[in-house]
């Protein structure tokens, strides 16, 4: 991606859009990791103390999880050279069964000044969680748990989960996407789909908070979606999950947008893991973000008449388009991602879905996104949730 993200195209001919060929393979789910889970329960018969919590062994003294930083801390302060200690030799053998590797079953303290999480749609995590410990290398890379909506549509091959494109978060059972990504998934015998949530880094697994993973239930295509004629309107679909999504600080939906909101001339964002560059690019491991304007119909239209659709071309009232800046565009794999615009109440609104572009990252060639806001009645009738559910807390 350059800042360029990730965009399913599809066309060989008038419209860059997806390939037909599968996106890279990713990491098995979170129940596929044996290296513990931060904050999981854990019976542990042999530790002497019943139900206790995984922790890093860091966090953990006399068998009682550190409640004071004691040991944790970084003293600003020149080290005093020393032999390394063994950091488990407070802790019996049994102690340490049940968690995996790098970390032990502690006892929690009885009570706690964490506060459980709360969802709230739309809210940026502008310094990304925990950033002292995971920080990206680029400027167009995002931080850990910044955009907690992003999600990604994943292929299951046996135990082989094959990217697919992206899509975003609204509510506690569903997700948006490109239509002509999940279309040939509705098909029989196709393969199954599932949904991975509060991903990062899709080559590691030490993130601060790790993935979930999510079945896919059900997928609904827009009615006046023609994956025959690969014009690409209406190409909107939801993807409904088998089981509730636990939210937490790297997991939670966007905000939908208000009827008639208007996002001309607002920079926003558009993320995902898609490549770099339209021809002979790479998927990027981490989530990367590029700032782009809303751009007019209007002006979307004549710029994109000076491409290869020639002078002829209509764009379609339901398309909204965002870029045109050098190097700075979603890409193939971005198809399904958000197009985020901040709004004045601090949120973030769902403006445009990636659909589709003529190429990735052109100058004066605009990125195109499936408009959100000219579908929000059917999504309320598919999801069967009141619009103001999707909406700001007031």
């Amino acid at each position: 991606m350059k800042v360029l993200l990730l965009m399913t195209f599809l066309f060989e001919t008038a419209l860059a859009y997806p390939q037909d060929d599968d996106g890279p393979i990713w990491g098995g789910s979170n129940s596929d990791n044996d290296d513990g889970s931060i904050n999981s329960r854990v019976d542990n018969p042999h530790s002497g103390f019943g139900n206790c919590e995984c922790v890093p062994y860091y966090v953990c003294k006399d068998d009682n999880i550190i409640t004071d930083g004691s040991g944790v801390l970084d003293p600003r302060k020149k080290p005093v050279p020393s032999k390394e200690p063994d950091l488990f030799a407070h802790l019996s053998p049994e102690g340490r069964r049940g968690c995996g590797n790098f970390h032990v079953c502690c006892i929690a303290p009885t009570t706690s000044t964490v506060k459980p999480y709360t969802r709230q749609c739309g809210f940026r995590k502008v310094n990304g969680i925990n950033k002292r410990i995971l920080s990206p290398n680029g400027k167009n890379l995002s931080e850990f748990g910044e955009w907690p909506w992003q999600g990604a549509v994943l292929k299951v091959e046996g135990k082989v989960n094959i990217f697919q494109c992206g899509a975003v978060l609204i509510d506690s059972f569903h997700l948006l996407t490109v239509a002509h990504c999940v279309y040939r998934f509705t098909l029989e015998n196709a393969f199954p789909l599932k949904v991975r949530l509060g991903e990062w880094d899709t080559q590691n697994t030490n993130e601060f908070l790790k993935h979930e993973d999510y079945e896919v239930e059900k997928i609904s295509i827009h009615s006046k979606y023609n994956h025959e004629r690969k014009n690409l309107w209406d190409d909107i679909a939801i993807l409904k999950l088998k089981v509730e999504v636990s939210f937490g600080p790297h997991i939670d939906t966007i905000c939908l947008p208000k009827y008639q909101e208007k996002f001309e001339g607002v920079q926003c964002v558009v993320t995902g893991w898609g490549k770099n560059a339209y021809k002979n690019g790479s998927y990027t491991n981490v989530l990367r973000k590029a700032h782009v304007p809303v751009i007019s119909n209007d002006k979307c239209q004549q710029l994109l008449r000076k491409t290869r659709l020639s002078k002829w071309f209509i764009l379609y009232e339901n398309f909204i388009c965002a870029g045109g800046e050098s190097n700075a565009d979603s890409c193939k794999g971005d198809g399904g991602g958000p197009l985020a615009c901040w709004r004045k109440d601090g949120t973030y609104g769902l403006a445009g879905l990636v659909s589709w572009g003529i190429g990735c990252g052109s100058p004066n060639v605009p990125g195109v996104y499936v408009r959100v806001t000219n579908y929000l009645d059917w999504i309320t009738e598919v999801t069967g949730r009141p619009i103001s559910e999707y909406w700001p807390r007031s």
